[in-house]
């Protein structure tokens, strides 16, 4: 966080806004968090690749010089990535995970982005939804909710999982409602009020791995003890794979941009 910005007030009840919690019913159970977030799965090649990634997409298209909220951000694994590259960045979480001491400024738990203090809004400028809007039922009222209440907001960043085909047990336990296509995630945008800027599919190499592994069972995940250096060898890999891979061969996530319709016209889904 810039030296002279000070750090964003603590939600309080003041602040609460009093319609329904957009999304609310989509929160992480207790369980789910353990399951999805067991001690060092920060170190797994799938993060690795995921927060490089993201970083690399934010340096591209200007938002690593915004304010950033990041939406459903967890215990804050991307926020302390990118905090690490000094880039400005908070986070809030519908749920109420153990949120280390070190984020305890910049993760904000049980916290719909809503109820944030009004100035802390006021001065987001660029959104994060890394693997949220699958979750939610309506994900299009969901995102005509950002602009509404971020009032500084010009761009969103989402990562999603894709592909209906490999949909397994893994969805059903983390409650998603959806996997996504580049065209489905397109047309959900749009219907916002958002114009899709660029997005393509990355971690290409797991598509066959988790095709042939969708009919199993489901098992547990579990974080890097050992061989660290094999994580980051294949997370590097991933990263690496985006440079020669075209971007509409399917991979198991899609990372998108898009910019918000300031014209105010919301269109309805194709």
């Amino acid at each position: 966080m810039p030296a002279d910005m000070p750090p964003p007030e603590r939600p309080s009840g003041q602040h609460i806004v009093e319609e329904r919690l957009v999304g609310a019913d989509a929160a992480f159970s207790n369980d789910q968090y353990q399951d999805a977030y067991p001690p060092g799965i920060e170190r797994s090649f799938w993060h690795i690749a995921r927060n490089v990634t993201i970083l690399k997409w934010l340096k591209n298209f200007g938002m690593d010089k915004q304010r950033l909220l990041e939406v459903g951000c967890g215990r804050g694994i991307l926020v302390d990535y990118l905090l690490g590259k000094r880039i400005d960045c908070i986070g809030c979480d519908l749920a109420a995970p153990r949120v280390p001491a070190h984020l305890a400024d910049h993760v904000f738990p049980a916290t719909d982005f809503r109820s944030l203090p009004i100035a802390t809004r006021r001065a987001i400028e660029g959104v994060l939804l890394c693997d949220v809007i699958e979750h939610l039922a309506d994900s299009v009222q969901f995102l005509c909710a950002l602009p509404k209440f971020l009032t500084g907001l010009t761009r969103v960043l989402v990562t999603v999982p894709a592909r209906s085909e490999l949909w397994s047990e893994w969805d059903d336990h983390f409650g998603h409602a959806r996997r996504y296509d580049l065209a489905m995630l397109r047309r959900e945008l749009d219907a916002a009020g958002f114009d899709l800027v660029s997005a393509r599919y990355f971690l290409h190499t797991l598509y066959v791995p988790a095709y042939i592994a969708r009919r199993h069972r489901r098992g547990t995940i579990t974080s890097p003890r050992e061989a660290g250096w094999l994580h980051r060898l294949v997370g590097g890999a991933l990263v690496f794979e985006q440079l020669f891979v075209p971007s509409r061969v399917p991979g198991t996530s899609i990372i998108g941009i898009a910019d918000i319709r300031r014209s105010g016209a919301v269109k309805r889904h194709r």
